[in-house]
């Protein structure tokens, strides 16, 4: 039986840090491609997806990482500060060879050019800097509202939003 091999085991794959024990946030959309790939995985079970949206200001802390595309292609390029932050930005993202490339094209100015790029913030974020959680289904946010005041977090904004689960593929 030939096992999947994860693309962190790879022979290419930056091992200068343990990126397993990060987690990967997206910047101002949601990554259109992973979350449908996501919705096959678990389409015979009763899950639900949410979108938590976390203070700008957590990009600034210690160990916060930027992937410019999906942390485990290739091509992906990895930095830490300002300039890891711009260069989500540049005109274009190289992915995996030979070609695939993402351009900046018409993608407004708050979106990074791949939609797959990455905020790689080590272990775990705080629950202090949660501001919003987006829901899908309007039954779906009392739920969540209820769950963050039984977790002491009844300040953090519940929205019904169905377009912010669209994305914008490139």
């Amino acid at each position: 039986m030939n096992a999947a091999v994860r693309p962190e085991a790879g022979a290419f794959f930056d091992k200068s840090n343990n990126w397993l024990d990060y987690v990967n946030l997206s910047i101002s959309e949601i990554n259109r491609r992973y979350f449908e790939f996501s919705q096959g995985w678990h389409a015979q079970g009763n899950v639900w997806w949410t979108i938590m949206s976390f203070d700008a200001i957590v990009m600034t802390h210690a160990g916060v990482t930027f992937a410019t595309t999906n942390n485990a292609y290739d091509l992906c390029l990895r930095e830490r500060g300002v300039a890891g932050l711009n260069a989500l930005f540049a005109p274009v993202i190289d992915r995996k060879p030979p070609s695939w490339k993402a351009f900046r094209g018409s993608r407004t100015a708050d979106l990074p050019t791949c939609e797959q790029a990455e905020v790689l913030y080590p272990s775990s974020v705080s629950t202090q800097f949660l501001r919003r959680v987006y829901v899908r289904e309007e039954e779906h946010q009392d739920q969540v509202a209820g769950w963050l005041e039984e977790f002491g977090l009844p300040d953090v904004e519940v929205v019904w939003s169905p377009s912010k689960f669209v994305g914008k593929k490139n």
